[in-house]
């Protein structure tokens, strides 16, 4: 398991952990209370969604996906040798 995924398991989790506190609070509100703020209720639920699909959006903020070169594509960046700065340059003439 690479650490992607360990981290993406603790999201998950985390989610999961998070919609129960909603479903609690629901129960809650719906048999103790009738005036639960519906943030208290549906906050929870949204949150907890969208961690347990396993929030893509965070996972690429922490570990970010590898980029792909295509076949033939020169280095960019530093990296980026002489030879294939003469070839982007004879391609772009």
């Amino acid at each position: 398991m690479t650490p992607r995924d360990i981290f993406g398991i603790v999201v998950r989790t985390i989610g999961l952990l998070t919609l129960l506190s909603g479903v609690y609070a629901f129960g809650l509100g719906a048999s103790v209370n009738a005036d639960v703020p519906g943030i208290a209720v549906l906050g929870p639920f949204i949150v907890g969604v969208y961690l347990l699909r396993g929030a893509p959006h965070l996972l690429d903020v922490a570990y970010p996906p590898k980029k792909t070169r295509r076949r033939g594509e020169a280095p960019s960046g530093p990296m980026q040798t002489d030879a294939h700065r003469a070839a982007a340059d004879r391609q772009a003439r």
